[in-house]
């Protein structure tokens, strides 16, 4: 659950950032918004990637990742904001409750899963598997069997040496 986070200037350097007033030296903490729990948080890492939130791929993946990424200004990364509800909080409809913005295109994104699955095969979050996997295989193909190109000057070129036809190239 969502908790509201503090700073506190204590010279007893509590660093508690989840309760407003120190308990050991009393000082007010400033309120600096939303934080979550290290599961909340482990939740909200795959939300963004789709990957696991820990494990031998993580250093990889958050290279390929964080590249393009923006984090929310509404939510401040968190994916929670204030709300008037009996919770006081809701979810960021801005960033889709994830926190921020994957700015890639979608070969950035394609190319993210790709590396990362080749490197390490096991660490797909578990509803992302066969999105994935798809994802993976086709990528994979597309660079195994690239499309040619041809230029206009190739079928001009081979027009001349074939004796020319409808689809003549001027």
């Amino acid at each position: 659950m969502p908790y509201k986070s503090y700073d506190h200037n204590c010279p007893c350097a509590s660093n508690l950032v989840f309760v407003e007033i120190c308990p050991e030296c009393h000082n007010q903490g400033e309120l600096t918004g939303w934080g979550l729990s290290v599961v909340e948080n482990w939740c909200l890492y795959v939300r963004k990637t789709g990957f696991g939130p820990f494990g031998s791929h993580r250093h990889l993946l958050d290279i390929l990742f964080y590249e393009y990424w923006e984090y929310c200004p509404d939510c401040d990364g968190v994916g929670v904001i204030d709300a008037d509800n009996n919770l006081g909080y809701g979810n960021c409809l801005k960033c889709d409750h994830k926190g921020g913005f994957y700015t890639g295109e979608s070969r950035d994104w394609n190319r993210m899963i790709y590396e990362v699955i080749s490197a390490y095969p096991d660490s797909i979050g578990g509803a992302y598997q066969e999105e994935y996997k798809e994802i993976y295989k086709k990528y994979k193909y597309e660079l195994e069997n690239p499309k040619p190109v041809i230029t206009n000057e190739d079928i001009a070129n081979s027009h001349n040496r074939n004796g020319g036809g409808i689809f003549d190239v001027k």
